[in-house]
């Protein structure tokens, strides 16, 4: 049953990324740290400890750590996202008949519309989703996949639980991601990291200011994360409100929703024109930008340009 389970959670999330067509955010990543020694992705600066920091925090470091190894980026996202959902199905069984948690019914759901939306952000947030419901300090680490990820997981601990021990842990992982930049910035092991293109100089003056537009620019992921959080508080307390959602969706299971909301995907992405991984395979739609993605393993293609490849995801999207 755990494999069966496994594999279902795994497929599901193999699905939904192969219905994203090429304008989604997988493939600008993809084609950013394929390209990676043209510094196409930019920085940020920390002025107050003279420190240049990834785009993506530590997630820039995988992408590109992985790319090196001839390791497509579709395939680490793929991976990224399955461990913190494998957990959350696994540690509260929620394909259990009798409903018990049918609480978390909503919560997979809500997985899964992180997954369709994937982003650097809503990576981080599905790792924190895991952390939330388990409080277990390794998924700390998803918060350092995006700027706004960490610090909302900051002001999760300080504001509701002010657990020492987390907060320790969390120090621990912030710590050694400024000590990766910094020694990076020395040693240039990676190319995430560009002095030629720097976004924001990050400073005591500015900070607050970019802590709020981050907020608004991101309000639907942040919206989205809070009503989790309120779900996990009522299924931490077993409210009457948990007893009524669960007696509400007792009778619903959520192998045939997922089942029937995944046709949807996969009959959506057949039918429009974009390219997709599934249009790639069933329709054989010709496409470099789903090869760099999921197929081109080993070294890069030397006839490859970023430019016409990044160009080209949007063909069919916007015009």
């Amino acid at each position: 049953m755990f494999q069966l389970k496994n594999i279902f959670i795994s497929l599901t999330i193999f699905i939904i990324f192969s219905t994203q067509s090429i304008g989604y955010d997988l493939y600008a990543h993809s084609l950013i740290y394929y390209f990676n020694d043209e510094l196409i992705t930019h920085s940020y600066e920390l002025e107050l400890l003279n420190l240049l920091i990834p785009r993506y925090f530590l997630l820039s470091y995988i992408y590109e750590f992985t790319r090196e190894f001839g390791i497509p980026s579709g395939w680490v996202a793929f991976t990224l996202s399955c461990v913190p959902f494998l957990y959350i199905n696994n540690k509260y069984g929620i394909e259990e008949e009798d409903g018990k948690h049918k609480i978390f019914f909503i919560i997979y759901l809500t997985c899964i519309l992180f997954v369709i939306f994937y982003s650097a952000l809503t990576l981080s947030l599905l790792w924190l989703m895991a952390f939330f419901v388990s409080r277990k300090p390794f998924f700390i680490l998803g918060s350092f996949f995006h700027p706004l990820g960490a610090v909302l997981s900051l002001l999760y601990m300080l504001s509701f639980f002010k657990n020492i021990k987390l907060l320790f842990f969390y120090s621990i992982f912030f710590t050694l991601f400024l000590l990766i930049s910094w020694i990076d910035s020395y040693y240039n092991f990676f190319k995430s990291i560009s002095n030629y293109n720097i976004r924001y100089v990050i400073n005591l003056s500015n900070i607050y200011d970019l802590l709020i537009y981050s907020f608004f620019s991101k309000i639907n992921e942040i919206l989205l994360l809070a009503f989790i959080i309120f779900l996990s508080f009522l299924f931490r307390y077993n409210s009457l409100l948990t007893r009524f959602i669960n007696c509400f969706l007792g009778t619903l299971s959520t192998k045939i929703v997922v089942i029937f909301f995944l046709t949807l995907l996969f009959i959506n992405a057949l039918i429009r024109d974009n390219t997709s991984l599934i249009s790639y395979i069933v329709r054989d739609d010709s496409s470099l930008v789903v090869d760099v993605t999921w197929f081109s393993f080993g070294s890069r293609d030397s006839f490859l340009n970023f430019r016409d490849l990044d160009e080209s995801r949007y063909k069919g999207v916007y015009e």
